[in-house]
């Protein structure tokens, strides 16, 4: 038993030394989410419940990136106790250029689109940075919207941060909250690499 028990601690000790994140300058992953939505009336929280993301990905290569999701809605109980769906992202659709390295990058999206619950078009800046060999923090945010004099605020449209552990060089889990003005989205996400 002792041996079987000491064969496995080194067997997870060896998986997790050789598992890193793929650098930033020749990046990807494709994966779904799920997650808890909550939606706000006059800064109160009126409709909260389950979130699903049906598909996001990332594709960084070289000085080249593409950002998007599809299909994120949310599932929740009304006031008639009658299930009641929410969209969170329709679509979304950055790419543009940007600069990176192994463990650094960041990017400018000149046309960010965003079919979202907060649906607008503007400049997207996306980074991410490769902490240690296993986690890479990433966030989105908007200093532009094109033709809407509305100023929403850096950290209230169509803003994500998040944090993935690669578990693997092929797989990947994930944190990630996305903000639509009056509506919010924690994700756990599920990622795989195919560069």
């Amino acid at each position: 038993m002792k041996r079987l028990f000491s064969s496995i601690l080194v067997l997870v000790f060896s998986c997790y030394l050789v598992a890193q994140a793929p650098d930033l300058d020749y990046y990807s992953q494709l994966g779904f989410s799920i997650g808890y939505g909550n939606e706000k009336f006059q800064g109160q929280i009126q409709n909260k419940g389950l979130s699903i993301g049906i598909v996001h990905g990332s594709v960084i290569y070289k000085s080249v990136f593409m950002e998007g999701s599809a299909i994120n809605f949310g599932l929740y109980k009304g006031g008639d106790n009658k299930l009641h769906s929410v969209t969170f992202d329709g679509f979304v659709y950055d790419v543009g250029l940007g600069y990176s390295s192994e463990n650094f990058f960041i990017g400018v999206a000149p046309l960010s689109v965003n079919l979202t619950a907060s649906s607008n078009l503007g400049m997207a800046v996306l980074s991410k940075v490769k902490l240690m060999r296993h986690f890479v923090v990433e966030n989105k945010f908007m200093p532009f919207v094109y033709g809407d004099s509305q100023n929403y605020g850096l950290f209230n449209n169509n803003f994500f941060v998040g944090l993935h552990y690669w578990h693997s060089d092929y797989f990947s889990l994930g944190l990630r909250y996305n903000k639509y003005l009056d509506m919010g989205n924690f994700s756990l996400m599920f990622s795989w690499n195919l560069l």
